[in-house]
């Protein structure tokens, strides 16, 4: 076949019968967009490509050929066939028109690529069946035409990204495993007769301005059979209930209601508009259930909201809604997310088996009231960088996480009347001030209650004794001064105060069992502080005296002083079996450390950080792992700073010498950037002045018999038989006594 032949049959394949109205069509939109005049046309098959009346080239990837050997206003006709390759079109002015998308199909070489990749503006493509990772993508790409092309089975269908002024017409878009149309970023495109399907996502708009949501979009256009209602500018009207998806741009004063919307980006979308509602309204598998941006004074009521991939419904700069009655269930990531968002009102809305429950970021001014957030994977409620909101009366248990968590400067927010129970953590106030708490009842969790922070401010809070940490008051106290904290505390915080007396107390599973910020000259005796996060914790604090305490079986450390803790004492106390620390000092110097007992930590019995202390007269036993090859525990202890140290007359445990305890200490010989550790000479057997560890009880059938007996009101209360710790007897502390006895449990 002569170039001349090639050439007429191409211009052959243009006019008559199926193709007619392609030609038409793509001629009409490529003038409307270009205004520039049909330079040449260039021709392609399956082997190479050819400009009229001129040689035939061989390519191996022959439309991507053409395009670069075309000019401004030059036409790509391609042949029916079978394609491999990844367009990238960045010619503006050109045309690729394709014989029909039932007979042209173009596959990304790899699974991974763009099939058309269109980069500059006036370009119109159409006729094609396109396979790959985004079949057709538009990157600052304006005045283009994608019409009458088939796009399914690739990851993203037909994508436009900062791309504006676009005509989208007639195109199929199907079974794409992620997105089928998605405008993110782009303004002022046309959509017309697009058919979605099958994708996981049919349809979506995303933007952060209002351009970026302003597009026409009729109701030609079908997800899943259903039309999309696309209303910009509208008022005083109700979005039909044959809905597939509903986006309502810069309106007032619009209804949606008694809609089923799945698989799309949104289920609704509103962007600047007010005044308007969203009830009974039944969202599933969408990235987002209800989608509120720059939307004032609008009701979201009554809705179901389950399975979404990101949030249920999310809140952005969006101020002065209302959500009530609302299900928000089983999303991937947040139940309902403000961010951005103020005097918003949330009331006897659910929002469970999320990641996180109810998640608010930067918003203000928020009332959460009577809501469910129980079961979530990650947090119930969460409050980051949010102040001024009021939590009342919401429920936040069984969550993975947190039950309530505020951080990152959440500062005066209320928290009233809440539950959080049975979580990991129930109330935790991190990095955040002056809050208040009342009436707020935490059981049955992990940790019960927590403040956390870096500084003074970080501890400022206002939290009375109505509180309650499994049936006990928490003891908050600020600026006191010469006060007892009484015998019933089940949380004890003192912070920038002096001479108060902490004694006789069992305060288990919170972050901290005691914690003094910015406290000096007080005590802490006689304490049980097992179970926590932390036994005793210490910030800022010196001169005080820490006695005859026990802290023990904590997650983290046992007797924690963190951060210029000078010249405190901590004698005749237990440290043991702590999930990483005995006892560890960080800038903390001057501390008088004897006669404790430190034994059976995870990680290390002393962890030494900057610091300069006596450590004298302990029994440092077994902490950490034992080292078969030179018999020594790693580590007893652990010198992470670069000056050498004394650590003299401690017991290292039986049959421990030089050699054993030197490789028992982090010091010199493990890193030439740490101190050495002089431990000479030592203790050959216990030192009499530390307390000797409670041996652990052996239990056998007889105590299951007793509990038993004691839970069934038989014998009388004998709290030694509350295994389970939830300060009664009951037929569950019987059980467990059973299991232990078998060597089933260990308690």
């Amino acid at each position: 076949m002569d170039v001349y032949q090639m050439t007429t049959k191409s211009e052959g394949m243009m006019i008559p019968g199926k193709l007619k109205w392609y030609a038409i069509l793509t001629l009409a939109l490529w003038l409307a967009f270009s205004g520039v005049a049909a330079a040449e046309q260039l021709y392609v098959n399956e082997s190479g490509w050819w400009r009229e009346a001129c040689a035939f080239n061989a390519s191996d990837a022959p439309i991507q050929a053409a395009v670069d050997n075309a000019t401004a206003g030059d036409s790509v006709i391609v042949w029916n066939g079978s394609y491999t390759e990844t367009v990238v079109v960045d010619t503006a002015h050109l045309t690729l028109e394709g014989e029909g998308a039932e007979v042209v199909s173009v596959s990304a070489k790899r699974g991974w690529d763009k099939v058309f990749e269109v980069t500059a503006g006036y370009v119109s493509i159409s006729g094609f069946k396109v396979t790959g990772d985004t079949g057709f993508y538009l990157h600052n790409a304006d005045h283009c035409g994608i019409s009458n092309n088939n796009a399914s089975n690739n990851r993203w269908g037909i994508y436009a990204h900062s791309s504006n002024d676009n005509m989208f017409v007639n195109n199929l878009v199907n079974s794409n495993s992620y997105k089928g149309i998605y405008l993110g970023y782009s303004g002022n495109n046309t959509l017309i007769d697009n058919t979605m399907s099958g994708n996981l996502y049919n349809f979506g708009v995303g933007g952060s301005t209002l351009f970026h949501h302003t597009h026409n979009i009729d109701t030609s256009n079908t997800v899943d059979g259903k039309p999309i209602y696309y209303w910009v500018d509208k008022r005083d009207m109700e979005v039909p209930y044959d809905a597939g998806f509903v986006g309502v741009v810069n309106s007032t004063n619009i209804t949606v209601r008694d809609l089923t919307l799945t698989n799309s980006r949104q289920g609704v979308l509103f962007t600047y508009t007010e005044n308007s509602r969203i009830i009974n309204v039944n969202t599933s598998n969408n990235v987002c259930g209800i989608w509120l941006r720059s939307s004032s004074n609008n009701t979201m009521q009554d809705n179901i909201i389950n399975s979404s991939d990101h949030c249920g419904i999310c809140l952005i700069s969006s101020n002065d809604n209302t959500l009530a009655n609302n299900t928000a269930n089983s999303s991937s990531s947040r139940g309902i997310l403000l961010i951005s968002s103020s005097s918003n009102m949330l009331t006897n809305n659910t929002a469970s088996n999320n990641d996180c429950g109810i998640y608010l970021e930067s918003s203000n001014g928020n009332t959460l009231h009577n809501n469910t957030v129980n079961l979530n994977s990650y947090k119930g409620i969460c409050i980051e960088s949010s102040s001024n909101n009021k939590l009342m009366s919401n429920t936040a248990n069984s969550n993975d996480g947190h039950g309530i968590y505020m951080l990152f400067s959440s500062n005066h927010n209320q928290l009233v009347n809440n539950t959080a129970s049975e979580n990991r953590y129930g109330i935790y106030l991190g990095h955040s001030s002056s809050n208040m708490l009342q009436n707020n009842t935490m059981s049955g969790n992990s940790y019960n209650f927590g403040v956390d922070g870096y500084d003074l401010s970080d501890h400022i809070q206002n939290i009375d004794t109505s509180n309650t940490v499994d049936g006990k008051p928490i003891y908050y106290w600020i600026d006191k001064k010469d006060m007892a904290v009484p015998d019933n505390a089940g949380f004890v915080g003192v912070v920038n105060s002096t001479n108060i007396t902490v004694r006789d107390l069992i305060l288990t599973k919170n972050r901290d069992g005691v914690l003094f910020v910015y406290t000096d000259n007080s005590k802490i005796e006689n304490v049980t502080a097992n179970l926590n996060s932390y036994g005793i914790d210490m910030y800022y604090s010196s001169g005080n005296t820490l006695m005859d305490n026990t802290a023990s079986s904590n997650n983290f450390h046992g007797i924690y002083l963190k951060f210029l803790n000078d010249n405190n004492t901590l004698t005749n106390s237990i440290a043991n079996s702590n999930g990483k620390c005995g006892i560890y000092l960080y800038a903390s110097s001057g501390n008088n450390i004897t006669c404790n007992w430190v034994q059976n930590n995870t990680e290390q019995g002393f962890d030494l950080r900057n610091t300069g202390n006596n450590i004298s007269y302990n029994n440092i036993i077994e902490n950490g792992n034992y080292n078969t090859e030179t018999c020594g525990w790693e580590w007893q202890l652990y010198n992470v700073q670069s000056n050498s140290i004394e650590i003299k007359h401690n017991y290292w445990g039986a049959g421990m010498n030089n050699s054993t305890i030197d490789a028992s200490i982090y010091d010199d010989d493990e890193s030439s950037y740490l101190g050495e550790v002089e431990f000479y000479p030592f203790e050959t057997e216990p030192v009499p002045c530390a307390p000797t560890p409670e041996v652990p009880h052996t239990f056998t059938t007889t105590d299951a018999v007793i509990a038993l007996q004691i839970a069934s009101g038989s014998r009388p209360l004998d709290m030694r038989w509350d295994v389970s710790r939830d300060d009664r007897v009951t037929s569950l502390d019987a059980l467990m006594t059973l299991q232990a006895a078998a060597h089933a449990i260990d308690l």
